[in-house]
């Protein structure tokens, strides 16, 4: 069973965090990417407040996505695009606020429904066709 002491200092301690948000610094590892039905890829993090549109892409349907993080900041997301020819796209990030630019297709596969990496940076893909 915890003390009281300890309860009240943990939660003097989160008090502290929550009061002084430039204390957690947005920074790529901070960032959360997600799809959205409206077929775009947004971000959210502790310190931006609401989500932000990271990525807009006409004719593309969002199934899967997955984050890699490259160094300085700078993430590369690769997305699968279940449309009927379908694709998995790459889009590099350099910042946690501006919009993310498209790097193009990385390979064709029709009806793309998910993607993966293993810890070598290896790419999977599955798809629904």
């Amino acid at each position: 069973m915890l003390s009281r002491a300890l309860v009240r200092g943990s939660i003097a301690l989160l008090a502290a965090f929550a009061a002084a948000p430039m204390l957690l610094a947005a920074s790529a590892r901070e960032t959360v990417y997600f799809t959205t039905p409206d077929n775009k890829i947004s971000r959210a993090d502790f310190t931006a407040g609401p989500a932000q549109v990271a990525v807009t892409d006409a004719g593309t349907n969002f199934n899967g996505l997955v984050v890699r993080y490259d160094g300085n900041d700078v993430v590369t997301l690769l997305a699968a695009n279940g449309t009927q020819t379908g694709d998995v796209r790459a889009y590099r990030c350099a910042s946690a606020t501006a919009t993310c630019q498209s790097l193009g297709i990385v390979f064709g596969l029709k009806k793309a429904q998910g993607v993966a990496l293993d810890t070598f940076g290896n790419l999977y893909a599955v798809s629904g066709g």
